[in-house]
This record gives C-alpha cells, sequence and structure tokens, in this order.
C-alpha cells in the first residue's frame, strides 16, 4: 500500500513537472509571437501616421490622385483640424485627417456618391503634435465614379469636403 502511494505521488509530480514545461516554453512563445506582432502593427501605425501628416501638412497633390475641393467646417469650436481625401491608383479613396492633439472618442466618415451612402468608423490615433484618425480608404466600386460628398464626426464636431472620383 505504501509502494502504490508513493506511485500515485510520483505521477502526480511528473505531470505537474510536465505541465509547469509546457506552460513555461509552449505559452512563453505564444506571447513572443503576439508582442512581436503588436510591435510590428505599432511600427506600420506609427509609419502610416507618418505619411498621413507630411500629406496634411504639404497639402500633397502628386501623383495619380485627385485633390479635394470645398472643405467646409460645419462647427466653429471643435477638434477637426484638417480633411482632405485622394484618389489612389489601386482604386480606392484614402480620406486623411487632423484633429486637435489629445482628441478622444471615435471618427465616422460617411462618404455619398449619389443615392449611394457608406459609412466607416476607426479609432483616434494620438499623436504629441496633432492626433488622426485611424485611417479610412474606401474602395471606389461602393459608390463608383462621380461627385462624392465625404462628412468626417468626431464627437460634436463635423467638417465636410468634396471629391470628384473617377474609375
Amino acid at each position: 500500500m505504501a509502494n502504490r502511494l508513493k506511485l500515485i505521488g510520483l505521477v502526480i509530480l511528473t505531470l505537474l513537472l510536465i505541465a509547469g514545461v509546457y506552460l513555461k516554453f509552449f505559452r512563453s512563445s505564444d506571447n513572443n509571437n503576439s508582442s512581436s506582432t503588436n510591435t510590428s502593427q505599432q511600427a506600420e501605425a506609427r509609419a502610416d501616421s507618418q505619411a498621413k501628416k507630411q500629406a496634411i501638412e504639404s497639402g500633397d497633390s502628386s501623383g495619380d490622385h485627385s485633390v479635394p475641393s470645398n472643405d467646409t467646417e460645419t462647427t466653429e469650436s471643435g477638434s477637426i483640424t484638417g480633411l482632405s481625401a485622394q484618389q489612389e491608383t489601386n482604386g480606392t479613396v484614402t480620406v486623411l485627417t487632423k484633429l486637435v492633439s489629445g482628441t478622444t472618442g471615435t471618427c465616422t466618415v460617411t462618404a455619398k456618391n449619389g443615392s449611394k451612402t457608406t459609412t466607416k468608423t476607426a479609432a483616434i490615433l494620438y499623436q504629441s503634435e496633432f492626433s488622426t484618425c485611424e485611417g479610412f480608404s474606401i474602395p471606389i466600386s461602393e459608390l463608383g465614379s462621380g461627385q462624392w460628398e465625404l462628412s468626417l464626426a468626431v464627437g460634436s464636431s463635423t467638417k465636410s469636403t468634396t471629391l470628384q472620383v473617377a474609375q
């Protein structure tokens, strides 16, 4: 009977040791993979935000995309300081935003072309100089070519612009 109890204790101890080794090596490699994924996502977000910043500050109108017109802000005080859109060569329209630094919440962009409407939502990306919406890329196929009306809402602030889109 004493040998049987020793054997059961030894089996339990072995199982605990195997479980500990599994958690130590396999779980830690999963965490390393997710943290490296998060790091690469953060690096990509920083690169994207830097490109957005440069495009907004320079009023970029080079390349094969359209330049927006008729920028109008519908609130006098608000967190939106810039809104522009450009047609890309890959068949999308990119919406670029500039917000007061420290703005929190979410961004909602509504795009209309005739009777077709699409709405996209994105989180706000904090930056020290100014904040921005994480990004909006709208496939032209969703609304088709024509005069797009774009409206950005952040909290109680809204800003609108138009863009002539060709397919």
